[in-house]
């Protein structure tokens, strides 16, 4: 799931682009294209190497890499080592980029008059960054992991799981309100002008859009509430063995999580409703 959302990124960078009719298919093509080939190329190096029962998502990972480097001998210390830091710095670049797309589009929001002040939405004069919702988002992710450091007990890769899902559980709980509203603007709005079509009209935007929402619903479900649709195809499933932390914390820090960012939105709309109410005429 954290490898097949936020394809729709380069839509946002739009007013950025030269020919966006041309551009954002582009880059949204070249994009699958890329992360399959990225995701789908190490995952088969991991299983071609690391026997099945230890496959274990990061710690398999590394695992991989461990027995493949051991050939080295003495030197397998440091070429893991070496790893290991390339692959945290490809795991920051990636979460960089997201916050790159959700700051653009929360900065948008703010500059609209949609999401507490209009300040937010102020943009870098060299750079073209919303520094300030920038600044906002690294402060506020910055508390999340130190929360769930003290909510989700365990070790360094149990709470990196649990944090990772959380990060995508709410981009795919945003897709639970965007595919709906595209749409509705597709049928009410059916003169307005669409620089990029689905293919075979209508049914064919609804019916991908069917199926997309479809396992939206599934994964978002899958996300918040791990190991309760194994049981109903007749899957084992350990929770404790796959994350490493109780339901309990698993969900007091999951669901709490969504809930503050739910109340966080929705005070920020307030808000800023609040502060487009014209003040009255006096005479």
């Amino acid at each position: 799931m954290f490898a097949y959302v936020g394809f729709e990124a380069p839509n946002a960078a739009g007013e950025e682009m030269h020919d966006p009719q041309r551009d954002v298919p582009a880059a949204l093509d070249r994009s699958a294209l890329i992360a399959a080939a990225c995701y789908l190329l190490p995952v088969f190096a991991i299983l071609a190497v690391v026997p099945a029962g230890q496959v274990t998502g990061i710690g398999g990972f590394m695992e991989g890499a461990r027995l493949v480097l051991g050939v080295y001998g003495s030197a397998s210390g440091a070429a893991l080592t070496t790893v290991a830091v390339m692959f945290v710095f490809a795991l920051l670049t990636q979460g960089s980029a997201w916050m790159i797309v959700s700051d653009r589009m929360q900065a948008m929001a703010a500059a609209d008059g949609g999401f507490f002040s209009r300040s937010l939405g102020a943009f870098h004069p060299k750079l073209g960054t919303p520094v300030r919702t920038n600044l906002l988002s690294g402060v506020i992710a910055t508390l999340f992991m130190l929360v769930a450091m003290r909510l989700a007990a365990g070790d360094a890769a149990a709470v990196f799981g649990v944090v990772l899902t959380v990060a995508v559980t709410t981009l795919l709980l945003s897709y639970l309100m965007v595919v709906p509203a595209l749409v509705v603007l597709r049928l009410r709005h059916t003169d307005e002008p669409r620089p990029y079509r689905v293919p075979f009209g209508t049914p064919g935007f609804l019916t991908s859009a069917g199926l997309v929402y479809a396992w939206i619903l599934v994964g978002s479900w899958s996300a918040l509430f791990p190991g309760t649709l194994e049981p109903v195809l007749g899957i084992p499933y350990d929770f404790y063995e796959v994350w490493g932390v109780s339901r309990l914390s698993f969900e007091v820090f999951t669901l709490g999580t969504v809930l503050v960012l739910l109340l966080i939105g929705g005070v920020g709309h307030a808000v800023a409703r609040i502060r487009r109410v014209p003040e009255p005429v006096t005479a």
